[in-house]
């Protein structure tokens, strides 16, 4: 049953930013048709994110190392996930004081299924050992119709279908996403997370859709704006 939590509107209670870190560049399909072809690392890093989502590669990419370059494909694709997870684990580690818990964003699919999509990646994605840091505590309460737009509206669309279904007041939670776009959804998860007494403390997401040609694999960080516009701070991180 969803945990009782205050419905206030977003912008009543929201930061006005929500600090993403994330792994890829996911140069949109947009920006490989009319601005310029994706180059070799960022098809690699397109399909790093599709196997980290979807546990599926068609081919095969290469996932840069310091001591070289290691090959993912239909034989090992669940390694995809595997090293999602490092950077994942990095990015706790930075935020450990408090013993936050890891929260994975809802996929539309945790309307329906106990083990929900980006559940099931984040329980790959980490050590046997560090599982217990998972806490599922949001999902969908109904079906929800794709939502465009970057506004308080949309936002507060997402937000109004968000359950909180584990206890999260008084605790530091990062939440864990596969590719964050808009952010709507990002942000109405903070929201939600917020509005049951939490404090979401920053994301993870493994690939961030840009339409220039950055660097293709580097954790690094931007601040997602309440305002809508995925805007970089110049936070790279090493």
């Amino acid at each position: 049953m969803p945990i009782e939590a205050s419905r206030r509107a977003p912008a009543d209670f929201a930061r006005s930013t929500l600090t993403v870190h994330y792994l890829c560049a996911y140069y949109s399909q947009f920006a490989h048709l009319k601005v310029a072809p994706r180059t070799p690392e960022l098809w690699a890093a397109f399909h790093f994110c599709r196997a980290v989502k979807h546990r599926k590669i068609n081919g095969y990419c290469d996932f840069p190392l310091t001591a070289g370059a290691v090959r993912i494909n239909a034989s090992n694709v669940i390694l995809a996930r595997k090293l999602f997870g490092v950077a994942i684990l990095k990015v706790y580690e930075k935020h450990r004081s408090g013993t936050p818990l890891l929260v994975p964003v809802p996929s539309r699919d945790s309307l329906r299924k106990a083990k929900f999509r980006t559940l099931e990646l984040l329980e790959d994605a980490v050590t046997l050992e560090d599982r217990d840091l998972i806490a599922p505590a949001l999902r969908f309460g109904y079906d929800l119709p794709p939502v465009s737009g970057t506004g308080a509206r949309e936002r507060s669309l997402i937000f109004n279908a968000l359950d909180v279904t584990g206890e999260v007041r008084g605790r530091k939670v990062i939440l864990v996403d596969d590719i964050v776009t808009t952010g709507n959804t990002l942000l109405a998860a903070a929201d939600a997370i917020e509005a049951a007494g939490g404090k979401a403390v920053c994301a993870v997401a493994c690939g961030r859709t840009v339409k220039n040609r950055i660097r293709a694999f580097k954790l690094r960080a931007f601040e997602l704006q309440r305002a809508g516009e995925l805007e970089d701070r110049a936070r790279f991180r090493p």
